[in-house]
């Protein structure tokens, strides 16, 4: 259902299916900040994670092969070399969370026309 946070709590996030009726969709996940108050630690930041995932995907990440000594050697690509790719993600602070919600309300403004 959600990621296992420290402590035992599940990592809150929720899912935004696609209008293609495939599987592809997004995923909004949040952590919210860690203890604020520690005297002897600085506080752990909260984020929130816009993911998009299609479990389906073709798609892979190039395979880089390396020699013995080291060496970085040539990048294949293809559907048949590389771990599978599903989906990207994007880590957002407090700021970076304001200017997308801006923009998607502009862009579904702008898609639909505004609510009323």
């Amino acid at each position: 259902m959600g990621e296992q946070l420290e402590g035992g709590g599940i990592m809150p996030h929720e899912n935004i299916q696609g209008i293609d009726g495939q599987h592809n969709r997004a995923q909004v996940i949040w952590k919210p900040a860690g203890n604020t108050a520690h005297a002897y630690h600085d506080p752990e930041p909260g984020y929130v994670q816009v993911m998009t995932e299609d479990p389906d995907s073709p798609a892979r990440f190039p395979e880089r092969r390396i020699s013995a000594e080291g060496n970085t050697g040539e990048t294949l690509w293809g559907l048949d070399h590389g771990e599978p790719c599903t989906g990207f993600a994007i880590t957002l602070d407090r700021d970076g969370c304001n200017r997308m919600i801006r923009a998607l309300r502009r862009a579904r403004d702008s898609a639909f026309g505004a609510d009323a």
